[in-house]
């Protein structure tokens, strides 16, 4: 018979059997080349599929010599299927019980049929099959020709008790035990198979499933009664299995149903009544493994007894798959009380994501349990959970649904058919096409069928997802509904869209969604994490990370599980002590102790991980010193290889038992499957044990195995030829590595592996300035500018003249542009006298440069006549670009200088018809212009009009992205939020994801995104994403990026978030080692410092009591000193700096007035001569802010009324510009300057809504931005 083509990548090679649910086939995995048993599902009826998925999942991460090992669960174009360790051998009678004169094993026959429903029971006709398994006469004793064989039924009956000790350690339970699904090896290995009808304890708020199926004569009487079942029901099989191998027969005759009730009235008779010769203890025993009480009946730990295999017990009863199962809940007050909030929110109405995240076994899957073990309130409507998991080791439609959906199909079949009707969706027939297990549910079965296939796919899939959204916000009107899905990082794209789809808002269904994934340790998480397959998902999110107990918890669980083990071991504080609060270490060291006994001092956490490592079979010993030695996650292929085992099977049988022993897990290479230690210090363990030549070996197995792949990891081959000794070949890889990580824009990667290849090899002079010029340019591109320095000016050693001076214009700019001005500048003076250019000593005399160079600039005009940019010469394009870099780096630090190369390099560009070169400085004079108030928004939008035209013409991402920044520069100075979000994002992604070596900017970028969001009111984006930004600025050395994210108006995030301490703190290391120039000119940093100094006196209300400090006293004056300095400074002509000084000065000195009464009138005029210049200004924020400062110097002078109409204006101005934090300020001062009912409950409601908006302490932050008011 022709075999059914399954799939493409699994070849069948033979039919080997079939049962109740499906048919097993011998097949070879082509893509691992190794033979498997694949098992089909014979008929995709719903509650079929349900149990044929239940029979992998049980099992899965249970691992045993004695149970059959899973691989993975398949779903392909309709055809559900799995694949699992193939085993040669016979069922239990066939080996106990063998046939005189058979040389080899005997396989059952592949059709036989005993699986049944209690429904079908009573319709069942008699069994076609003899009382007794026999093939010839019984002798003249009445025993039957072929006795069993005891030695084989006493080792074979010893190994089916220790894999069901095992599986009922895990809490489940096998429920249909019986010869054919319990096969005997050549070897005499027991395997037990088939878990189709496998059963697990119960959540508390999910019902019992005490539905009877199995094989009647084999089943329990009380799985025959619809009670509910436990491990007593296997032991009960195993007990009319031993009587048959016995006697030959079955406890019971007769159909089904007479069987079945046969067992719900008396026990069967012993076998010695059948055969005398029997022996005593195997009689008694399966006497009372046959016992109608499951009380009184026999226990697994009986049976070991009975059979001198006590020390199985115990050891599996503190295995990690075990032990894990039960673990004691302590603590966790804090989470708990995070999902009681979150749960409470949708109670009343609302929809709530929350991510619990954490790393491997520190209790995610437990803490859930505990929250929806509370769940239910008597007085409310029925709570009903859904509880699925992602499976690494499936490939089925919508992975991490999947699970969610078979419990939604329990839950639904559980109710009245009239009930269900009206909660089905329009297209409830779509969803049980893509999920069949629905078809279980008859309301579903009877569903209108649309005909689908005209449809485009795209329509299909949001017809789907509707269709589910519409089921979940049906359900939600009869029941509180929560959703959980564990280990969702194993997540599929089109899972997390359907979810997104679900939880869109608004009108999301209101339901908690439960999401469990594996962090870093410490709780944390990588972004990129919760945006799987896409976007973060919509509506109410919440992070709930779970980190390790703390020591009083720690100690807790020690006690427990000390207590629970009979350990009398060390003590439990110790126990709590070394294993540094993480729970499943507590766990390892208590199974330990519990090993070793009593009399032994606690030992190491590495100590007792050995011990274990130790027991493991030398195959799996030797998969995991390879990973251990490897230190990054092998594929499973590589692995294979390396490893040296020859039989497949046994390699899988390795790595599903070091996973189950939690040795190792899953994880992703390059998006194939990979391996790796489940933790560093199973790892650490392992290799504190491997002697240095061990490793070397290993070393040199991992390369040879992943050379042999079709795609190698040049790094991991360096790393490991390295550790084999080859430092040649190592630098070879290492430096392709390297130009890899450069391709893949990581720069920081590419930097760390040009230095392991100046380490790895000796180079030539030439070929050694190569290598350091390289490194160079990685470490420009990854911001770590001084480095980069370093590398460029050592490259520049025994260079040609031209060569090193580029080499030294490269370091002169990497040191300008990561803040590192002073030296920038030095170095730079010496590349501008090599070029032949001059740099002004003073800013006056960059100033009237400038003016000289801009009227030229407009005599000529910006027309051009382009060329080849090869054409123009090296030195004139090295000056233009040096005018670029002066221009840039200098733009927030000292615009004066900075314009005037800035004007400097575009007449060199126009005049040598470099477009890509002139497109570049367009941009950069329309920020100049923008910032220096020259030339309205008409000229500014001209020449970027012209610069972007240039930039797509010559398709230069570069040029494209400096095109935004500009944009994003003129918006932020012309008070535009909306368009500096816009154009600031896409500029970073440009810089950050298609270009090489704009790390500054990428940093002005990232800066006017963080004060764009700060002047918007958008606090909790601030607050997320400032530490992010400030972590990267610290790891690059970046002190261009690190002050301006720590200092002027972004000092007002800590504020925001009431940390006055963390604002001084952040101020004092951004000025720490900040100068002004020798020269003492006035420059940006001094004035943002002072704005930052005083925004932190005016949050802490530094005025006017004896406790203020005389540096707070003074920063009124010296703001004055800054207004005249400023006076006289060519930084006058940036206008937002004008602006923001003013502003500044200004809220100082009315913060001051309402202080005090002395000179309050002169204080009050100077802030109101401030007030008018802010509003001459016409900018969005100075007009509205000079109304606020007017309506402070008003309200103290006694007129109320003029107060609350200028800070009516100001909230309806700063509205319009949608800066909202600081419209509900001045709303929120204009009621206390009403000082009534009705100004009061203003307050109330303008607190209220800064909080929502994520401001701590509402009051202080308004006091400082808007002072004054009393």
């Amino acid at each position: 018979m022709a075999l059914p083509a399954i799939s493409s990548r699994f070849q069948l090679i033979r039919r080997v059997g079939a049962g109740g649910m499906g048919v097993v086939y011998e097949a070879l995995d082509t893509e691992r080349n190794t033979r498997v048993a694949l098992k089909t599902l014979r008929d995709l009826d719903a509650s079929s599929l349900l149990r044929f998925k239940t029979e992998f999942r049980s099992l899965q991460d249970l691992v045993h010599p004695n149970l059959i090992t899973l691989h993975e669960l398949f779903e392909e174009n309709g055809q559900w299927f799995f694949t699992m360790e193939l085993v040669a051998g016979v069922d239990f009678l066939a080996y106990t019980r063998p046939i005189p004169g058979t040389t080899g094993p005997r396989e059952v026959d592949p059709d036989d049929e005993t699986m049944i429903d209690w429904a079908d029971a009573a319709k069942a006709p008699p069994s076609t099959q003899p009382p007794m398994r026999l093939t010839g006469k019984p002798s003249s004793d009445g025993r039957p020709r072929h006795a069993f064989d005891e030695q084989r039924l006493r080792a074979s009956l010893a190994e089916l008790t220790a894999g069901l000790v095992h599986l009922h350690a895990a809490r489940k339970v096998h429920r249909d035990i019986k010869p054919s699904n319990v096969l005997v090896t050549r070897e005499g290995r027991v395997v037990i198979l088939d878990f189709g009808l496998v059963s697990e304890s119960q959540r508390a708020t999910e019902p019992t499933d005490n539905s009877i199926v199995g094989t009647a004569a084999y089943m329990a009487p009380e799985q025959a009664a619809s009670k509910p079942v436990g491990p007593e029901a296997d032991w009960y099989a195993v007990g009319v299995v031993l009587y048959e191998a016995l006697t030959g027969r079955l406890p019971f005759d007769g159909t089904p149903i007479t069987v079945l009730m046969h067992k719900q009235m008396r026990e069967p008779d012993p076998p010695r009544a059948l055969d005398a010769s029997i022996p005593a203890d195997l009689d008694a025993l399966a006497s009372e493994l046959l016992r109608f009480d499951p009380l009184r009946r026999a226990t697994g730990a009986d049976v070991a007894r009975r059979l001198g295999i006590e020390g199985i017990i115990r050891a599996t009863s503190l295995s990690p798959s075990s032990l894990s199962t039960t673990v004691p809940f302590v603590g966790r007050g804090k989470e708990l009380l995070q999902l009681e909030q979150s749960w409470e929110m949708v109670r009343s109405g609302k929809a709530v994501t929350v991510y619990v995240h954490g790393e491997s076994g520190v209790g995610k899957s437990a803490l859930v349990d505990r929250f929806i073990g509370a769940l239910g309130d008597p007085d409310a409507q029925p709570t009903v959970v859904l509880r699925g998991r992602c499976y690494e080791r499936e490939s089925v439609p919508y992975k991490a649904l999947d699970g969610v959906i078979d419990a939604l199909s329990r839950a639904l079949a559980r109710m009245k058919t009239r009930e269900v009707e009206p909660l089905l969706p329009a297209r409830a027939a779509l969803l049980a096409q893509v999920f069949p297990v629905l078809r279980r549910v008859e309301a579903f079965a009877h569903a209108p069928r649309d005909s689908f296939e005209a449809l485009d796919p795209q329509e299909l899939r949001a017809r789907l997802f509707g269709a589910l959204r519409e089921l979940f916000q049906s359900l939600t009107t009869l029941v509180d509904l929560v959703v959980i899905i564990d280990d969702l990082q194993w997540a599929d794209a089109d899972s997390m869209a359907l979810l997104r789809e679900v939880m869109r808002v608004p009108s999301a269904p209101p339901m908690l969604l439960l999401l469990t994934l594996r962090g870093a340790p410490g709780g944390a998480v990588p972004i990129s994490q919760l945006h799987i397959g896409g976007a973060m998902l919509p509506g109410e999110v919440r992070l709930v990370p779970l980190g390790r107990l703390s020591a009083a918890e720690a100690l807790e669980l020690a006690e427990k599980l000390v207590a629970r083990s009979g350990s009398g071991a060390g003590t439990a504080e110790s126990l709590a002590k070394e294993a540094q609060g993480h729970p499943l270490f507590i766990e390892e060291l208590v199974r330990h102790a519990a090993i070793v006994g009593t009399g032994h001092a606690v030992s190491r956490l590495e100590d007792a991980l050995w011990a274990r490592v130790q027991m493991l079979p030398p195959a799996a010993r030797a998969v995991l010193e390879l990973l251990s030695v490897a230190g990054h996650p092998v594929g499973r292929d590589e692995l294979d290889r390396a490893s040296g085992i020859e039989d497949a099977t046994e390699f899988e049988r390795s790595v599903s038992a070091l996973r189950a022993g939690r040795f190792v897990r899953a994880s992703t290479l390059a998006g194939k499957k990979a391996l790796e230690p489940f933790h560093d210090k199973i790892r650490s363990s392992v290799l504190a044990h491997v002697d240095a030549e061990t490793k070397q070996s290993v070393h040199a197995r991992l390369a040879v195995a992943l050379e042999a792949s079709p795609k190698p990891d040049p790094e991991a081959l360096a790393e490991h030829w390295r550790g084999a000794g080859e430092a040649d070949k190592a630098a070879q890889y290492a430096e392709r590595a390297a130009q890899e990580a450069l391709s893949a824009f990581a720069f920081d990667r590419a930097a760390r592996l040009y230095r392991l290849v100046l380490v790895l090899r000796t180079p030539q002079e030439e070929e050694l300035r190569d290598l350091r010029r390289k490194l160079g340019d990685a470490l420009a591109s990854a911001g770590r500018g001084a480095e980069a320095a370093e590398m460029y000016l050592e490259a520049a050693l025994g260079a040609s003249t031209s060569e090193a001076l580029e080499l030294r214009r490269r370091a002169a700019t990497q040191l300008l542009l990561s803040g590192h001005v002073e030296e920038g500048l030095s170095a730079f003076r010496n590349v501008l006298k090599g070029l032949g250019l001059r740099f002004p000593e003073t800013s006056k005399a960059a100033w009237r440069s400038r003016l000289v160079r801009r009227a030229w600039l407009k005599v000529r005009g910006l027309s051009f006549k382009a060329r080849d940019a090869s054409l123009v010469p090296d030195a004139e394009r090295v000056r233009i670009d040096v005018c670029w870099s002066v221009g840039l780096g200098l733009g927030t630090v000292d615009p004066t200088r900075g314009s005037d190369f800035q004007t400097q390099g575009l007449l060199r560009a126009l005049a040598a018809g470099d477009a890509l070169r002139v497109g570049r400085a367009l941009s950069l004079e329309a920020a100049y212009l923008a910032a220096m108030g020259q030339g309205g928004e008409a000229e500014v939008e001209d020449l970027l009009r012209r610069a972007e035209v240039l930039a797509n013409e010559q398709r230069n991402a570069h040029a494209q992205g400096v095109v935004s920044l500009a944009r994003a520069f003129a918006a932020y100075l012309w008070g535009r939020y909306g368009s500096i979000l816009r154009d600031a994002s896409r500029a970073e992604a440009i810089f950050r994801e298609r270009c090489i070596g704009a790390q500054t900017e990428l940093d002005i970028a990232v800066l006017l995104s963080m004060r764009a969001l700060f002047f918007t009111g958008n606090i909790k984006e601030l607050r997320a994403k400032l530490p992010v930004h400030l972590r990267e600025a610290q790891e690059r050395g970046n002190l261009y990026a690190l002050y301006g994210l720590r200092t002027g108006h972004l000092i007002g995030a800590w504020l925001a978030d009431d940390d006055v301490d963390g604002a001084m703190a952040q101020l004092d290391d951004a000025t720490r080692d900040e100068a002004q120039h020798e020269d003492a000119e006035l420059d940006l940093r001094g004035t943002h410092a002072f704005m930052s100094r005083a925004n932190i006196a005016l949050y802490r209300d530094a005025f006017g009591d004896e406790s203020a400090s005389l540096s707070d006293e003074g920063l009124p004056a010296q703001g004055r000193l800054l207004v005249q300095a400023l006076k006289e400074s060519p930084l006058s002509e940036i206008q937002q700096e004008r602006v923001d000084l003013w502003w500044t000065e200004a809220r100082l000195l009315v913060a001051m007035g309402a202080k005090r009464r002395k000179n309050r009138e002169a204080l009050l005029v100077e802030a109101e001569k401030l007030a008018l210049r802010l509003k001459k200004e016409g900018m969005p924020l100075s007009i509205p802010a000079s109304r606020m400062i007017l309506a402070a110097v008003f309200a103290q002078r006694g007129r109320t009324s003029d107060a609350e109409r200028l800070l009516a204006e100001a909230a309806e101005l700063f509205d319009g510009g949608q800066m909202v934090a600081f419209g509900a300020i001045a709303r929120r001062q204009a009621g206390v300057v009403a000082n009534d009912a009705a100004g009061a409950a203003a307050l109330v409601d303008e607190e209220a809504k800064l909080r929502a908006l994520g401001y701590v302490a509402p009051a202080r932050f308004a006091n400082t931005y808007a002072p004054g008011f009393g």
